[in-house]
């Protein structure tokens, strides 16, 4: 399968647009779709994002907008917390 470019788009607060993340070109095997979750990593570390808008260039690379990001560890976390509640509570039954 050929690798697409991929240009994470994200919300820059200081001016209020959408700009292209730090690490200009990703290359995906497959173009997330809207809704989907995507994993990258960025000076801070890994992120994690749900992915808003995908706009394709006639080539088949993609400009694709990010939104709802937050650390992955902190996602992971939250993640773990929520099945071990949901097991707690079918135990219980």
């Amino acid at each position: 399968m050929e690798n697409r470019d991929i240009c994470i788009m994200r919300f820059d607060t200081a001016t209020k647009t959408f700009r292209v993340s730090g690490l200009s070109v990703f290359h995906f095997s497959v173009i997330p779709r809207i809704g989907e979750k995507i994993v990258f990593d960025d000076e801070k570390g890994a992120i994690i994002a749900e992915v808003i808008d995908v706009h394709y260039s006639q080539d088949g690379d993609a400009d694709v907008y990010i939104g709802k990001e937050q650390p992955y560890v902190e996602y992971k976390l939250a993640l773990d917390r929520n099945y071990l509640d949901t097991l707690d509570r079918s135990n219980a039954i």
